[in-house]
């Protein structure tokens, strides 16, 4: 950006990547992933349970996995009003100031979600 910029290269910023600053890609083992949403769809009912595409975002969930010796699976909760989503209008993400969840459902289904996964896992 700098060069982009007009900045002569003496006088450009030096950027360091700091290794342990650094955060590993989150990645959803498939077969966890099967199950998990198998179990979910029966506990919430297969339409509300969205397989939804890949995502660039900065996640520090990935260091979960320890470098993928541990199967992982990050699901998300949704928890805008529908009507928001329904209208098109855009709406704030979760390390937005302006995200707004509405507490119910929400928060009774991130539970249920959460409850179900756990005890799936623990079969």
């Amino acid at each position: 950006m700098a060069i982009a910029a007009g900045i002569p290269e003496e006088l450009a910023p030096v950027v360091e990547q700091v290794p342990a600053e650094g955060s590993e890609a989150t990645y959803n083992d498939p077969a966890v992933t099967a199950r998990l949403a198998s179990a979910l769809e029966k506990s919430l009912g297969a339409d509300n349970v969205l397989k939804i595409d890949p995502l660039m975002v900065s996640e520090d969930f990935g260091r979960f996995g320890l470098g993928g010796k541990i199967p992982t699976v990050m699901m998300h909760v949704g928890a805008t009003d529908p009507a928001r989503v329904a209208s098109g209008e855009r709406v704030p993400g979760l390390h937005s100031s302006g995200f707004a969840p509405v507490p119910e459902p929400t928060l009774r289904t991130a539970i249920k979600s959460m409850t179900t996964m756990a005890l799936e896992l623990l079969k």
